[in-house]
Formats: structure tokens, C-alpha cells, sequence
């Protein structure tokens, strides 16, 4: 397998990218749905399933994302970083990478600790704890939710970043992730 080189990022890394991408985003749309908007139980239960089945899975995905990365490395920055910049860039790329991590398994500890299971689509189910865990419920729920908001702070700092990159500093930054190429 091809790893990432000095300019560019592997088609797995890449891969890895765009599908954690358009998972979390989703995720986070349905959280802010059932944070905010008061639904039916025909509606928000089945919802919740889905929003809880499908974080399972991204924790999963990103446990192996996670490794990939700290096994491939990061590419060099494009000509005309400052310093500065690289590691501002450094330090959202692991914010996003760890909250990616810490969110589902909040999620998941949220679920359980309040007696309610995690069905993984019939899968696999994680069970409930055998009794409550108000405390543990309380301190996961708060980690979720606060995560989430760094979470989708560092999300518009990192597109807004590779926005400027692309269409102001007219660099590699975008294109290397997209095509793979870095010119």
C-alpha cells in the first residue's frame, strides 16, 4: 500500500477522510435535531437507534482511521506555511481525530449508564449496564455534548482553512486530499 509521502495523502487516507467526514457531519445534524427539536416517539426513538447504531460504527471506523494516521503520518505542509499555520493545522486535525473518538464513546457510556442498550443495526448489541449509573450518565452526557461543540468548531476552522487555502492561496492543501495529487 502506498503511504503518504512528503506532498501528498494515500487513497486510504483519503478514503478515510470523505467517509468519516460525511458520517460525523450527519451525526452531528441528527444530534442537533434531537437536541433541539421536539419530535414524535414514532419519530425520535427510531432516531435515536439509528443516531446510536450508526456512532457505534464511526468509533470503529475512526479507531482504525486513528491508526492509519499515527502509522502513515501527516504530509508535509504546502509551500508558503507558516510555521504557525502547520501547527494550528496539526493541533485541529488530532482535536477532530480525538473528538471523533471521545464522542461515540460518550454517546455509547450515555446509553448504557442510563439502562438502555446499543443495538448496532442486529449486529451486535452493547448491553445495559445491569444497574444505572446516574453519575456516569450525567458526567458522558456533558463529554458528549461539549465535545460535539469543539468538535464542530474545529470542523469550520479546518474547512474554512482549507477553503482559503484553495480558493485565496490558490495552494495544494484541498487537492491533495481530494485527488491525492499535490500540484
Amino acid at each position: 500500500m502506498k503511504r503518504n509521502n512528503v506532498t501528498t495523502y494515500d487513497l486510504v487516507s483519503r478514503v478515510n477522510h470523505w467517509i468519516t467526514a460525511v458520517a460525523i457531519i450527519a451525526l452531528l445534524g441528527v444530534g442537533m435535531v434531537l437536541g433541539n427539536v421536539e419530535l414524535d416517539n414514532s419519530v425520535k426513538f427510531p432516531l435515536i437507534g439509528m443516531h446510536k447504531a450508526i456512532g457505534t460504527l464511526v468509533l470503529l471506523f475512526v479507531l482504525w482511521r486513528v491508526f492509519w494516521r499515527i502509522r502513515q503520518g501527516f504530509p508535509a505542509p504546502v509551500p508558503g506555511t507558516t510555521p504557525a499555520q502547520a501547527k494550528l493545522g496539526h493541533a485541529i486535525h488530532w482535536v477532530l481525530l480525538a473528538g471523533m473518538v471521545v464522542i461515540p464513546a460518550s454517546g455509547i457510556l450515555m446509553s448504557v449508564s442510563a439502562g438502555y442498550p446499543v443495538d448496532v443495526f442486529g449486529l451486535f448489541t452493547i448491553p445495559a449496564m445491569a444497574e444505572k449509573a446516574p453519575a456516569l450518565h450525567e458526567a458522558t452526557e456533558t463529554a458528549h455534548f461539549a465535545v460535539s461543540l469543539l468538535v464542530i468548531a474545529a470542523l469550520v476552522l479546518h474547512v474554512g482553512a482549507a477553503l482559503k487555502h484553495h480558493f485565496v492561496e490558490r495552494d495544494a492543501t484541498l487537492t491533495r486530499m481530494v485527488s491525492g495529487k499535490a500540484d
